[in-house]
């Protein structure tokens, strides 16, 4: 099989997307924790939404500028994002950057991926819901770090 060449416009992303359990005290939000990665890295982001589900909260995060994925998965784990889900992300990525051949570009939007809806033997079990007030306080403590 011929190897394909990578494209780093095809492969950089702008999102940062994290997952915390509320049942398991390594993997639970630490909303300051995120402020002080995003400012220590000089983060900046046009969107940031938190959503409530069923076992702990998801927080979508969009970049003003893109990033590689090594990079996105860095970010993620030291946000506090469930370790387990950021060791596959990491497995992933690494793969298709090993393997370019094996995968189609458009691949390369689906390595980092939150489940809006869950579900276990055919019943949803867990939910997406937006927090207006998680938000908006993720939104304050990402400011206040970017003007210290």
């Amino acid at each position: 099989m011929r190897r394909r060449k990578l494209n780093v416009n095809e492969i950089l992303t702008d999102e940062i997307l994290l997952d915390y359990d509320n049942d398991h005290p390594g993997k639970m939000l630490d909303v300051e924790r995120i402020g002080y990665i995003a400012r220590k890295l000089r983060l900046k982001f046009t969107e940031i939404k938190a959503y409530r589900t069923s076992n702990g909260v998801h927080v979508h995060m969009k970049l003003k500028n893109k990033i590689h994925p090594v990079t996105a998965v860095l970010i993620q784990a030291l946000m506090g994002s469930d370790y387990a889900r950021e060791v596959h992300n990491a497995i992933r990525v690494y793969n298709m950057l090993a393997h370019p051949e094996k995968y189609k570009p458009e691949m390369w939007q689906l390595w980092n991926v939150l489940f809006e809806e869950k579900y276990v033997d055919g019943k949803l079990t867990s939910k997406e819901e937006y927090d207006e007030e998680l938000t908006r306080k993720i939104w304050e403590v990402v400011k206040r770090h970017d003007e210290e």
